[in-house]
């Protein structure tokens, strides 16, 4: 291995040695720090730095080897590492210290590169421009609006019209800015009963009108910034439940990452399109 992936990897293991001792002294991350406008402000002036360090990147050759392709490969590996530790033994998850380090750490990396690529537009691939600078604006929107995440829970029952949840963040009432209505519980069976599919049919009344929707799990309804997801419900009576758990989640950001997750994959579906046409033309000629 070269001296520079050595360093890098280094680098990275000395963060995450810096967030474990983090999240011995403090506990986990709380993101409400990150509330808005604070967050936002945090994130101009983020980019700010970034943009700096790369017009002095000439000068600054720590600054040059967080542009590299070591650095770039060590964070991203760091950050697999971290997302497979916590899939097989439910540590380092996304609160925890040496997560978010790791994570701001691999940001950086990508938005230092996307950067000077930028900077260089005229000699980099169109293509992989537009990828590494839409990653990072998904990654910093989503890591700087953690703080604007706020989640409900509410027990609807049927009938029965409800405007407030209880806050996955200890506790709290939290006021919505709809009335939600559950109409009708759903549930379809397997032969030995256990419940095959389960959804919600809820009234959402609103300053826009009211509204229908059939609320499944992973198909949540949209209000708005607001995302209504089917969460639970009365398992001792199954299909006759007379109420339904739903956790409402709010996310002001999510219009961004969600245009970003587009440009993505869209860049990448033209970009396997255009190596294809590349390679036949190569192959007649």
């Amino acid at each position: 291995m070269k001296l520079g992936y050595k360093r890098s990897f280094a680098r990275c293991v000395l963060l995450f040695g810096a967030g474990t001792a983090l999240q011995l002294l403090l506990g986990d991350v709380n993101p409400q720090w990150l509330r808005h406008p604070i967050g936002l402000v945090l994130a101009i002036n983020y980019v700010y730095l970034l943009i700096v360090l790369v017009a002095k990147s000439d000068k600054w050759q720590w600054v040059q080897q967080l542009t590299g392709h070591q650095a770039s490969v060590s964070s991203l590996a760091s950050m697999l590492a971290v997302t497979i530790l916590f899939g097989l033994t439910g540590k380092c998850g996304p609160s925890t210290w040496p997560f978010c380090i790791l994570l701001f750490y691999f940001i950086s990396v990508l938005g230092l590169r996307a950067i000077e690529e930028l900077r260089h537009w005229k000699n980099t691939p169109k293509m992989t421009l537009i990828i590494h600078t839409t990653v990072f604006i998904v990654l910093a929107a989503a890591f700087f609006s953690s703080g604007d995440k706020e989640k409900a829970r509410v027990m609807a029952h049927i009938d029965e019209p409800l405007h407030v949840g209880v806050s996955s963040q200890g506790g709290k009432t939290v006021i919505l800015p709809f009335v939600l209505t559950l109409e009708d519980f759903v549930m379809e069976e397997y032969p030995d009963g256990t419940p095959k599919t389960f959804l919600s049919r809820v009234k959402v009344e609103d300053s826009k009108g009211i509204r229908n929707f059939d609320i499944e799990v992973n198909h949540p309804a949209r209000i708005g910034a607001w995302r209504i997801y089917q969460v639970g419900y009365d398992k001792e009576k199954g299909p006759q439940s007379s109420y339904s758990v739903l956790e409402c989640v709010r996310d002001g950001w999510y219009p961004v990452i969600r245009t970003g997750l587009w440009i993505i994959l869209a860049s990448g579906i033209l970009m396997a399109l255009t190596a294809g046409y590349k390679r036949k033309k190569e192959e007649k000629i």
